[in-house]
């Protein structure tokens, strides 16, 4: 069985982002397929170092690191949100 820990939007993030990586420290065993897959919103452009983090806690911490990238759940609110100054978003091309 397998957890998918969802992405919200930004305001919401990180309290969702501190209860995915809890969850994979407990369950996600080396050795052993994971559990626990948190997912990431790559539209955003703090997304990139945000997973880099997460894997260099996973390697520090000893835990598998697994996760599902998604490229636009929310972009359309993130961009008005963007407008207002308060998240970034990546520039389609």
């Amino acid at each position: 069985m397998s957890i998918l820990v969802d992405a919200e939007e930004s305001t919401r993030q990180p309290a969702i982002d501190f209860v995915g990586r809890e969850l994979s420290r407990r369950v996600n065993i080396i050795g052993e397929a994971p559990t626990v897959y948190h997912t990431y919103q790559m539209y955003l452009v703090r997304s990139p170092d945000v997973v880099r983090r997460d894997m260099k806690a996973a390697q520090d911490e000893g835990y598998v690191f697994a996760a599902k990238l998604v490229r636009g759940a929310y972009r359309i609110s993130e961009g008005k949100r963007e407008v207002e100054g308060g998240v970034k978003i990546l520039q389609s091309s």
